[in-house]
């Protein structure tokens, strides 16, 4: 993942990682009320870019780890080769 400005506002990092922003004002919305609530822990932070990121980095090392992850990344490769292959048709 590249960098990402932090100028941006947490919603619009998210959107830029997502690609669809009506799933990044979701997310946003989700941890924005789980921070709201008293008992909630997370050790990575207490800001909405804190804990998404945390939560990205351990679906990526869950996925770089799990037996299943090697297939998993092979989809994507996939999806990412179909894709640069039409924008270039185009």
């Amino acid at each position: 993942m590249g960098r990402i400005s932090k100028s941006y506002s947490p919603g619009r990092r998210i959107s830029s990682i997502t690609g669809n922003s009506l799933l990044a004002a979701d997310i946003h919305s989700s941890i924005t009320s789980a921070l709201k609530y008293p008992g909630f822990s997370f050790n990575s932070g207490r800001t909405v870019w804190s804990v998404f990121s945390a939560s990205l980095n351990s679906a990526i090392r869950d996925i770089e780890n799990h037996p299943r992850g090697k297939l998993f990344r092979r989809l994507m490769n996939s999806v990412l080769l179909i894709r640069m292959n039409r924008k270039a048709d185009k």
